[in-house]
């Protein structure tokens, strides 16, 4: 029983912190309305990419998916190294979505305008380390997401 203990506690030790690494942040109005969600995942070291990619032979990417009403937002590589791909899918007809990336001061760095169903590359690659803003506008709809640029 004595030799379990420590090896049960360091079990324990590392899949808390495992849990705690992973966030979900939301954003408010001033009625009380969720106006976005940003999943911040913790990035998986080039060990555990590469065993993954070997061991279950997919791509080493998972794209970001999230629902917003009848639109499907798939938003990939994050965090990234330079492109950007972004994908918004559903509705009924074709239409414009915008997409806007700013930096954490707030100044707007690119504006793209496509439509949904194509899959649009946003080139970061000009820009220095950090955290930027990509909202995407389709029609009414404005969403926000948290994009890291290593």
């Amino acid at each position: 029983m004595k030799k379990r203990l420590p090896v049960l506690l360091l079990f324990s030790f590392v899949f808390s912190i495992y849990v705690h690494s992973q966030r979900i942040e939301f954003a408010f109005d001033t009625a009380g309305n969720r106006i976005s969600r940003t999943i911040i995942l913790p990035a998986p070291t080039l060990e555990t990419r590469t065993v993954q990619a070997e061991i279950e032979d997919e791509p080493e990417v998972e794209p970001f998916v999230e629902r917003q009403g009848e639109h499907e937002i798939r938003i990939f590589p994050n965090p990234t190294r330079g492109m950007l791909a972004v994908e918004v899918r559903g509705g009924e007809t074709t239409e414009t979505v915008i997409l806007t990336l700013f930096d954490m001061q707030g100044r707007v760095l690119q504006t793209i305008e496509s439509t949904t169903g194509v899959i649009r590359q946003v080139d970061m690659s000009a820009y220095p380390q950090g955290t930027y803003m990509l909202q995407l506008r389709i029609g009414e709809q404005t969403m926000s997401y948290r994009i890291i640029k290593q």
